[in-house]
């Protein structure tokens, strides 16, 4: 009993010294640190410290959000701020950098290893005070003895206030931009903000990047733009860009189905003319959106557009007749073999020489309409496109025979279903008619070409439809002079030299004059004066 007695007293006090280290341990663990931030400013070309300069300063540290500041960095170019005390426990997580305001027109470019281009922020620029918000940069922590430091190093540039114009070049409406690294430039009067452009403060000697957002998948998605900072820079033209790419990109998709059709044999000269005539107006679209004309440039763009879209379509239209019409030769083409090799063989015994005489017949007449019809190439071409899900610049033989190699699978495996589902009072009725056209001669041959002229006549109705036309909806007895009369309605939308200018220089103008009337009215500004009398 006394040996059981000792044994608990010596598992007591074992327990006792055991609690007594732990608590010492967990005393030790969770003792406090001071906490300090150091923060430095160094110029990003030449790495020298920059001094005299306010800067406020915002991090969250163990789940909370400290404001600091404003501190002014010494010759140094170091801030120390104390932070307090934080144990262990609570520095376990990493601080984060969310806020930065710097003064003096500087921005900035980098934080510790941390290009702020590769990084999400929102960027403000007010009364010369440089904002940056929403940040989550990780920091680092050197921790020595009971101090910790965190050490923030932030390599800046002076900048410079510019333009940008940011809106739509289609729509003119207000774009989703950002502009990294740059902060936009917050307006204390909204009156003096202008529709098109918007000011940014940027680095100077430094590159920043454009990049759109678009609203809505929909949308049509403009590439970034990155364009060097210098002293001469005052605008960067984004929608000069912008409308650049886009009008660029659906040209391009129009002349390569011009370019396709072409090739297929098709006589496109009216639509190659509009096509340079697109290529001319926007030209001038373009020159508009380049002299900051951008009222203009909008009107210029919806122009283009609504001829282009119009353009697509009519090219669109083409492709779906040179469809319909494909495939109403390809069944005139099977109808024709089925009924030749039905007179060969008209035994239900020779069966097997029907068929195979019918896909001898079948072939080759489909391979010769698809290499003498152009609506049968068209249709051949975007076949094997859609089946290889590349696009084909231009259609030759091979294509063509690929596609019609696939057309004719498709009406042989269709028309062999139906033939399957085909009742015996049908089957029956086509052998008898049949047997009455082969005890006919005369009406057999007539019969032949019948069909030929039918199938022939299909493809001369699909090449006549396929010509564009300009239609003179309406005239008048005029002048004998041949010209236009350019006027200009309401007092927004005016005619300027340049304007003039232009229509001079171009190869369809033999000669220009240009005539202004004294108005009645002149608009000033917002307002307007009326005059009284003429002198």
């Amino acid at each position: 009993m006394k040996d059981k007695r000792y044994l608990r007293l010596a598992i007591l006090f074992f327990l006792t010294l055991l609690s007594a280290v732990y608590c010492n341990e967990v005393k030790c663990y969770d003792e406090a640190f001071q906490t300090w931030l150091t923060l430095r400013l160094r110029e990003y070309w030449t790495d020298t410290p920059i001094n005299n300069v306010p800067v406020s300063v915002g991090i969250l540290i163990s789940g909370r959000r400290v404001e600091l500041g404003p501190y002014i960095s010494d010759e140094f170019g170091r801030i120390n701020i104390y932070l307090g005390e934080f144990s262990s426990e609570e520095l376990a997580t990493s601080p984060k950098l969310t806020d930065l305001t710097l003064s003096c027109n500087y921005t900035l470019i980098k934080v510790n290893n941390v290009f702020l281009e590769d990084t999400k922020f929102s960027a403000q620029y007010i009364s010369g005070q440089t904002q940056f918000s929403n940040m989550q940069i990780t920091l680092e922590q050197e921790i020595s003895d009971d101090k910790v430091v965190i050490r923030v190093d932030c390599w800046i540039l002076k900048g410079k206030l510019i333009k940008i114009s940011d809106s739509d070049p289609v729509t003119g409406e207000k774009s989703v931009i950002n502009v990294k690294v740059a902060a936009k430039v917050i307006l204390e009067n909204e009156t003096e903000r202008d529709v098109y452009e918007s000011l940014y403060f940027v680095p100077l000697n430094y590159e920043v990047l454009i990049s759109y957002t678009p609203r809505t998948k929909a949308e049509y998605m403009y590439p970034s733009l990155k364009i060097l900072i210098d002293e001469n820079t005052s605008l960067i033209n984004w929608m000069y860009h912008a409308a650049k790419f886009y009008g660029n990109d659906r040209m391009n998709l129009i002349n390569k189905e011009i370019h396709q059709l072409k090739s297929a044999g098709l006589s496109l000269n009216c639509e190659v003319k509009e096509y340079e005539v697109l290529k001319n107006l926007f030209k001038r679209v373009l020159s508009l959106y380049e002299r900051k004309d951008y009222s203009a440039a909008l009107s210029g763009m919806r122009l283009l557009i609504n001829k282009m879209t119009d353009l697509e379509r009519w090219l669109s239209n083409l492709k779906s007749l040179a469809i319909i019409g494909t495939i109403s030769i390809s069944l005139f083409a099977y109808s024709l073999s089925s009924i030749l090799s039905g007179f060969i063989f008209e035994e239900p015994a020779k069966n097997k020489e029907r068929l195979a005489t019918k896909a001898i017949i079948f072939a080759p007449l489909l391979a010769f309409f698809s290499l003498v019809d152009p609506s049968s190439k068209i249709a051949c071409a975007l076949i094997v496109e859609r089946t290889l899900n590349s696009p084909i610049p231009e259609i030759n033989a091979p294509t063509i025979l690929l596609g019609a190699f696939i057309i004719g699978a498709l009406t042989y495996f269709l028309a062999t279903l139906v033939s399957v589902k085909r009742s015996p009072i049908t089957s029956l009725a086509l052998q008898l008619g049949v047997r009455n056209l082969k005890r006919r001669l005369a009406r057999t041959l007539l019969t032949l070409i019948t069909i030929v002229i039918i199938v022939s006549s299909s493809i001369i109705f699909v090449n006549m439809s396929v010509a564009r036309e300009t239609r003179i909806r309406g005239s008048w007895l005029g002048t004998n002079l041949s010209g236009l009369i350019i006027e200009s309605k309401g007092p927004l939308a005016k005619i300027s030299v340049y304007d003039v200018k232009w229509i001079e220089e171009q190869e369809w103008c033999k000669e220009v004059s240009y005539m202004e009337k004294i108005k009645n009215v002149e608009w000033v500004g917002d307002g307007q004066i009326s005059r009284i009398g003429l002198l």
